[in-house]
């Protein structure tokens, strides 16, 4: 923040994680923001027009520091072209997406968070420095790891814990 701040740029970081489904993305940056108490804003832009995604911006300008987080951005792009787009519905634009995040009225003093189950459907100009810093893999969690996480949220009670870890329930 100090370095942006000291050649007048306003900070933001921008932070990708990846990985198969269920393997804890949107599960560590809620996490995350609750640890540090960050508010946390959540985008579903599947559901958004430009004009919708410029008035939601508006309501999270008032909190800074805060986190930002699209999920699942692979499933709202096909290339540049919104896979909702339909003669009846006026979507989001790849456009105005990325003049958000990076354009001149973009993110200022704010984390922001993408997820995606597939990193490779991406578009490069969104994966770029500036857009996105910081690219992090979450793999699915060994018997020892979920182990681990299911005795933490299940207060370690045992009978659970090795029904969640061996059935999957």
């Amino acid at each position: 923040k100090e370095w942006y701040e000291g050649r007048g740029i306003p900070w933001r970081m921008g932070s990708l994680l990846y990985g198969i489904w269920g393997s804890g993305k949107s599960f560590t940056i809620k996490t995350m923001c609750q640890l540090l108490d960050l508010p946390l804003f959540v985008f579903d832009l599947a559901s958004l027009s430009n004009k919708e995604l410029i008035e939601k911006w508006q309501e999270c300008q008032n909190f800074s520091p805060c986190a930002v987080l699209f999920e699942d951005i692979d499933s709202i792009w096909d290339g540049r072209e919104n896979k909702n787009k339909s003669e009846h519905y006026s979507s989001l634009t790849f456009d105005c997406f990325i003049n958000k995040l990076s354009g001149v009225d973009g993110i200022k003093n704010k984390f922001i968070f993408i997820t995606t189950n597939h990193k490779e459907q991406l578009d490069s100009a969104l994966l770029r420095p500036g857009r996105i810093d910081e690219h992090y893999e979450l793999k699915s969690l060994n018997k020892e790891e979920q182990t681990k996480m299911a005795s933490i949220i299940l207060d370690s009670k045992q009978d659970l814990v090795d029904n969640v870890v061996n059935e999957g329930i």
